[in-house]
């Protein structure tokens, strides 16, 4: 018999739903108006289904949960001449041409005392002192190596023991007079009266019972006539430290689908701080600074990027021009907030940060002592270009009296209180204190004067111009806006091309300036590009004189004494002085004595060393304390004499300060981002980190396991679902190598950033500019004039400049058109040309296809099926309505799913009221779907068809129904009735 089907279908719609208003858009429950008898037997099937889930594209991302983030990085300036406009034209006592101030100079990166702030010790730069003065940022520029923001400099120990002395110093000298039993090497250096020391001086060295050596010079005596005597306090000098700033940028993303171009404009949001922290609530930076009425810093603040906002060094003036830094590390409140350490020092030092778990230290106490190279190195400080104007300036001879304040100085000349004082004898700080105009010594000063004597003095105002151009430059002053340091410009992009994620400006682009330092207005100004440097061979005015210094010369060592064994390429038992030492001994070093004696005008070099920590073990048997030569010695001698020059090494230094000066200027700053997922690290890591190493820790640093790293990089942070490998932002073979002058070892940044590139492609428009003169053909040839440089266009490079820029630098062919300017068009240096080329920024491109979506289909379940269960974990089945594939797309925001092929049956009888739907994440998770899905579910009920009326004829059975069917009426044929009726009759017998 055929059994007939009832079928309902029902609209399960979560906009009609009991709980449609519910967050959680994925389960809905559905009440019918009249219950549904479904008997054992009936099918639940999808009739269709539309699952409204918005943005399910090719071009969509789908977070599965929330998304908090926290990225850890360090700002950096590159050591290049940080420069702004001149804010005020400058004049006075020693005015300088205009063109020399187009610029203020806020970073004189390269220092101005010596090769200790160029952080090169011992003999590593033997170049020419006419090098040295010319090493700062306006002259030669920098190596562009990064300079890490790092904290104010801090003291672990507070000072302890001090021996004071009477003692004489002589102006511009190193050397001290004065008893130094109990003074040790290191020991800070302080006198009585300002201004007789540099602030930070240090002993270096002590020559006997009577003088010892201190770094910087000695600047006291301001007297050419005598040499005063002065109470200098040497003091054990604690250990000054500093450490990098851990600066944090948040990234939240909550869980759903976004497109990718809507999800990168979250993010590029986030990064510029323009939505709450941890939300995605937008705010403004100009409506903040509208409400509060404070514009200063809207676009300074740190709201733009990786950025971080500092105040420069205050500066101060005096009459000769020079600016000197303030600054005395006896007193912690005279140091800056802030300094900035070479990126090679913070590298340097790495390994014993990760094995002690604290934040990496930078000891720079001994920057000074060229002799102590271990984890020390210069510190460097932006200074503030807020200069003001020297006027009223007036000089008067006068008669100074030692230890008395007041003298004579005749008329007053306008003279007034406040004034500063400058000139011999006079200690640092000094001001007019009192000014009668009448009656002897009707002058007084604040502090009493160091020598006696007929002497010079400066006295002069500080102030703005009055001129109404400049004399609301404040407003343009960052010393009083503070200055943004790091990469204002990060962003986050999607390459179609590529079909993958970028990150973009990781550093602060070099933008090409409107005009050169001559006032020569540049093409392509603003543009973001790269600045091809070159530095002047020669440092003097007339290269073709006697006196024409180049990068130097190698200077000679002290006389060695060795032992030479004949036919033996080794010298043994190396002194000097006396004592067992090749340390100041260099690879390359040439060495001429008995038995190394000239052959053919060479001289012998050396080609290994044996140290104490580096022994030679070879064919020739090398003691530790020898050296090896590139050939055998002639005959033996014991003891004898031997000149050492390092010219070997100096050259290679040349060379690579060279080099290192010739950097490209690519950009001006930026950010090492050493931790881009530092939330996620901490989260799922299995090593509990301090604290304090928290903040500066790398991402693998929270995991006692790489591979656990990398696994978690992949499947949970933001970065690994963009496409990002775990290689490209933690390993070390994708950091940039440091270029720190001569420095070698293959140090790396410790962490990410980027940089403007230029490919050899560029090379063949590059000018060749850089000829140093103009000239007048000889008669013969016409005696044609040429009054610009001569250029020669070729595939590889551009002319080195042979001197500084000069009006006059030379003579040519006996005539004085020695003119160089024009090779300097361009550029912001003194003595390096620069060529400007447009450049895009290299950038940080995902090397794998981003995870549009975890998973790829959802799962539609129902409390109708028997076998439905939440959990899966104890084995039980899923009885499941419908799969719906997320590639299965239509129109709009909807997924349909038509004619499933899934049927379940129900095993027994059930009364259907509501109907609860659930769409799963195959891990039975909830997904995000958006507000109005629907399912339209089919429900088949078994119906059996109605008995027809009986038959003439047809046996009626005693019994109401038939024996065999259970019908009223019994449709058997008759013999079947007969057996039927039969086999009753013998049941009822029983």
């Amino acid at each position: 018999m055929t059994t007939n089907n009832k079928t309902f279908f029902i609209d399960i719609n979560r906009y009609s739903a009991q709980d449609s208003e519910s967050d959680i858009t994925n389960i809905w429950d559905y009440k019918l108006n009249d219950t549904i008898v479904a008997p054992s037997g009936s099918t639940i099937s999808i009739e269709n289904a539309f699952i409204n889930q918005k943005g399910i594209t090719g071009q969509s991302i789908e977070f599965e949960e929330d998304i908090v983030e926290t990225i850890q990085y360090y700002a950096y300036i590159t050591e290049d001449q940080q420069s702004v406009p001149s804010a005020v034209v400058w004049g006075g006592k020693d005015s300088q041409p205009s063109t020399n101030r187009m610029y203020d100079e806020l970073l004189n990166n390269l220092g101005d005392t010596g090769k200790h702030q160029l952080y090169l010790m011992n003999d590593e730069g033997v170049i020419a002192d006419n090098t040295y003065n010319a090493l700062n940022g306006r002259m030669l520029g920098g190596s562009g190596t990064p300079l890490i923001l790092s904290s104010r400099p801090f003291q672990d120990n507070p000072t302890s023991g001090f021996i004071t002395n009477t003692a004489t110093t002589v102006k511009d000298s190193t050397t001290i007079t004065m008893a130094t039993a109990g003074i040790t090497v290191g020991m800070g250096l302080t006198a009585n009266y300002d201004g007789v020391l540099e602030p930070a001086t240090r002993v270096v060295s002590i020559t006997d019972g009577t003088a010892l050596v201190c770094a910087p010079a000695a600047i006291s005596a301001k007297s050419t006539s005598s040499t005063p005597s002065f109470r200098i306090t040497a003091r054990n000098n604690p250990d000054f430290f500093t450490i990098p700033v851990p600066l944090s940028a948040f990234i939240t993303i909550k869980k759903g689908v976004y497109g990718i171009q809507q999800l990168t404009t979250i993010i590029n949001s986030q990064f510029n701080n323009q939505y709450e922290n941890g939300t995605q609530i937008p705010i403004s930076n100009v409506e903040n600074a509208l409400a509060s009425r404070n514009w200063d810093g809207t676009l300074n603040d740190g709201n733009s990027g990786f950025t971080h906002q500092i105040q420069p060094l205050k500066m101060r003036p005096a009459p000769d021009g020079i600016w000197r830094r303030n600054i005395n590390e006896e007193v912690i409140a005279s140091c800056p907030t802030h300094c900035f350490i070479p990126a090679w020092d913070y590298a340097v030092a790495r390994p014993s940060f990760a094995v002690s778990r604290e934040p990496t230290r930078i000891n720079y106490t001994k920057r000074v002592d060229v002799n102590d190279a271990a984890n020390k190195g210069a510190v460097f400080f932006l200074t503030d270009n807020d200069r003001t104007t020297v006027y009223n300036l007036e000089q008067y001879s006068v008669v100074l009296t030692r230890q008395d304040v007041n003298f004579e100085i005749g008329e007053k000349h306008g003279l007034s209180v406040g004034m500063t004082v400058e000139g011999q004898g006079i200690q640092d700080g000094t001001t007019v204190a009192g000014v009668s105009g009448t009656g002897d010594k009707d002058i007084a000063l604040n502090k009493p004067p160091l020598i006696s004597g007929t002497f010079s003095l400066n006295f002069y105002s500080v102030g703005n111009y009055e001129n109404p151009e400049t004399k609301n430059i404040a407003d343009y002053q960052i010393g009083t806006r503070g200055l943004m340091v790091g990469a204002p410009e990060v962003n986050l992009q999607f390459d179609t091309d590529l079909s993958a994620f970028s990150i973009n400006n990781l550093h602060a682009s070099y933008r090409i300036a409107s005009h050169d330092i001559l006032g020569n207005e540049n093409p392509s100004a603003g543009k973001v590009g790269v600045g091809l440097k070159r530095i002047a061979e020669v440092f003097d005015q007339d290269p073709w004189g006697a006196g024409q210094t180049l990068w130097g010369t190698a200077g000679t060592l002290p006389t060695h004494t060795g032992t030479a064994h004949d036919n033996k390429n080794i010298l043994t038992n190396v002194k000097l002085s006396g004592t067992l030492n090749v340390e100041n001994i260099q690879i390359g070093a040439t060495i001429e004595g008995d038995g190394f004696a000239q052959i053919d005008g060479q001289k012998a070099i050396i080609t290994e060393i044996g140290s104490l920590t580096n022994p030679l073990i070879g064919d020739n048997g090398i003691p530790t304390q020898g050296l090896k030569i590139n050939r055998a010695a002639t005959s033996s001698h014991t003891d004898a004499n031997y000149e050492i020059i390092n010219q070997g090494v100096t050259t290679a230094v040349r060379n690579t300060l060279r080099s290192s000066l010739e950097t490209p200027v690519s950009r001006v700053g930026g950010v090492i981002v050493y931790n881009f997922a530092k939330q996620t690290a901490s989260k799922y890591g299995d090593i509990d980190l301090t604290a304090s190493f928290e903040t500066h820790a790398s991402f693998k640093d929270f995991f006692s396991v790489e591979a656990e790293a990398r696994k978690i990089w992949k499947t949970k942070t933001l970065w690994g679902k963009l496409g990002f490998s775990y290689e490209q932002f933690n390993d070390d073979t994708y950091m940039e190598q440091i270029a720190q002058y001569n420095k070698t070892g293959g140090y790396k940044l410790r962490g990410i950033t980027s940089n403007t590139k230029l490919d050899l492609s560029t090379i063949p428009q590059v000018s060749s500019q850089n000829n140093p003169s103009k000239f007048t053909l000889p008669s013969s040839d016409g005696g044609q004039a040429l009054n610009t440089p001569l250029q020669y266009y070729n595939n590889f490079d551009y002319n080195t400049p042979r001197t500084q820029r000069s009006t006059r630098n030379g003579l040519i062919d006996g005539s004085s058109n020695g003119d160089n300017i024009l090779s300097y068009a361009g550029s912001r240096y003194e003595m390096a040309t620069l060529i400007n080329v447009e450049a895009n920024p290299t950038a940080l491109v995902a090397q794998s296809l981003p995870s549009l979506s975890k998973f790829g289909y959802y799962l539609i379940t129902s409390d109708l099926v028997p076998t439905y269960k939440d959990v899966v974990s104890k084995g039980d089945p899923l009885g499941l309505l419908g799969v719906v594939a997320k590639t299965n797309l239509s129109s709009q925001d909807f997924i349909p799913v038509a004619d499933s092929n899934i049927v379940q049956t129900l095993t027994q009888d059930t009364q259907i009221q509501n109907i609860k739907v659930k769409v799963l994440n195959p891990d039975l998770t909830n997904p995000q779907l958006s507000e109005n899905s629907s399912i339209i579910v089919r429900i088949d009920v078994p119906v059996p068809p109605p008995s027809p009326p009986p038959k003439e004829g047809e046996a009626k059975h005693p019994k109401k129904r038939c024996p065999k069917t259970g019908e009223k009426i019994c449709r058997c044929p008759p013999n079947e009735v007969g057996k039927k009726m039969e086999s009753e009759k013998k049941k009822n017998d029983k």
